[in-house]
């Protein structure tokens, strides 16, 4: 049997390519939690998602895409392109005591951030990690995204919390709260706002410190996994329902509850917002993919 990856196939490209740094592609990859395949407009969706639709206009819509559907094991997969089994995250983030079901990547894999840095590419990841059952302040940080990698992450090592206040949030190495935090001070900390802004801020800094260097920029959208919360319906924190797991469910009868749509527009406004401009800042993009582990990819050059 043999498994597909893009991620893969583009990892061994580039790798091979002996050209200069110039002539390498910068690659963005962006992937959402739980969004239903026709939960854009571009596939048909009800939730309004210019931006995004926009990518689809001048891109690639695939039609045939297979994933686990599940966090972890797509994660895993998506990062090795190996087999989640191969890779350690057959299931969850349980050790059920076998090789294919450790909860962490294993030692026999290497991560697309591993394999590009001998081709000259600085990497950088940004949201929901999700391939290690070690989400304490002490780690062991083993399986962190600086240790498989990257150069420099934002996100949380958990799989699912409060977007107002995210368990397990991470800078780089350094485990943060972002109500502590004085290196992102906004006026409402929102998780979704503060993965878009630190994707800029990390093509940013790459801009001005390492413009020779092309770089791979990872950016995982916790949205729209449950808990459901958007700022605009909501408002501040404390203004928040509290509603339990089972009314996160996404879709009845073909269409997304409010929540599932707030969080979906969030995720589409951030791409191209005005305030951020992800796309605008960085440079010569050119490939970029966004897919959801609900099967869903946009591919635009």
């Amino acid at each position: 049997m043999r498994c597909s990856n893009p991620l893969v196939s583009l990892a061994a490209v580039l790798t091979m390519t002996v050209a200069a740094a110039a002539d390498k592609p910068n690659v963005i990859v962006i992937l959402t939690d739980d969004m239903g395949f026709s939960d854009l407009g571009c596939y048909g969706g009800e939730v309004a998602t210019p931006n995004l639709d926009k990518l689809a206009d001048n891109g690639v819509r695939f039609t045939q895409f297979y994933n686990t559907a599940r966090c972890c094991p797509t994660r895993a997969s998506l990062l090795t392109g190996l087999y989640p089994h191969q890779a350690g995250v057959g299931h969850m983030m349980d050790d059920k005591g076998k090789p294919g079901y450790t909860g962490n990547l294993n030692n026999e894999c290497r991560t697309i951030a591993e394999v590009l840095k001998p081709a000259g590419y600085r990497s950088y990841a940004v949201g929901k990690w999700h391939v290690t059952r070690h989400a304490g302040a002490e780690g062991p940080k083993h399986n962190w995204p600086l240790a498989r990698g990257f150069d420099r992450y934002y996100g949380t090592i958990h799989g699912a919390g409060s977007y107002f206040d995210p368990s397990s949030l991470v800078r780089d190495d350094t485990m943060i709260s972002p109500f502590a935090d004085k290196e992102y001070t906004p006026k409402t900390y929102y998780y979704t706002d503060a993965i878009a802004d630190h994707a800029v801020q990390f093509v940013g800094e790459h801009t001005k410190d390492h413009a020779a260097k092309p770089f791979f920029l990872y950016v995982a959208f916790t949205a729209a996994h449950w808990p459901g919360r958007t700022v605009e319906e909501f408002g501040e924190p404390e203004n928040y329902p509290d509603i339990p797991p089972p009314a996160m469910v996404l879709f009845t009868s073909g269409s997304p509850t409010p929540l599932a749509s707030g969080q979906t527009f969030n995720v589409d406004f951030f791409i191209t917002d005005p305030a951020g401009q992800l796309l605008d800042v960085s440079g010569p993009v050119a490939i970029l993919v966004f897919m959801s582990f609900i099967p869903q990819v946009i591919s635009a050059p």
